[in-house]
């Protein structure tokens, strides 16, 4: 059974590439990928997660842009300033020690304290490629 389903919750399937793109971010730090070279990472994700997404269309372009950004749009978010570096070695330390899923599972759980990084990057998708929800 998919975990997301790309016709009805388009906004779970984006959350969760914002995830991975915070996870890779914070393991990259403090030297994090040129453009480049984590473009061609974000665009592996979507078929990463495809065994848990439904009814993704045969033409998946849609799909893969919608994962694709809402990764993108973590991991350039992560190079802002005010984020403190104390905070990021931090972070990277405790992901580092864990499994790929454990680190996921731990930043869903904080996704309430998320919303800051996910609401922006979900309304300018939207505002670029309305989605109905």
């Amino acid at each position: 059974m998919a975990t997301y389903c790309f016709a009805e919750r388009k906004y779970a399937l984006f959350t969760e590439s914002v995830l991975r793109g915070l996870l890779a971010a914070f393991l990259d730090w403090p030297q994090f990928k040129p453009y480049e070279e984590y473009i061609l990472e974000a665009n592996q994700v979507p078929d990463s997660l495809r065994e848990e997404v439904c009814c993704i269309p045969e033409n998946d372009y849609s799909y893969r842009h919608l994962i694709v950004h809402g990764w993108d749009a973590a991991y350039r978010c992560m190079h802002d300033d005010d984020i403190s570096e104390r905070f990021l070695a931090s972070t990277k330390t405790v992901y580092k020690r864990k499994s790929r899923d454990e680190a996921l599972a731990s930043l869903r759980s904080t996704l309430s304290d998320l919303q800051p990084v996910i609401a922006p990057a979900w309304a300018q998708y939207q505002a670029a490629f309305p989605v109905v929800e």
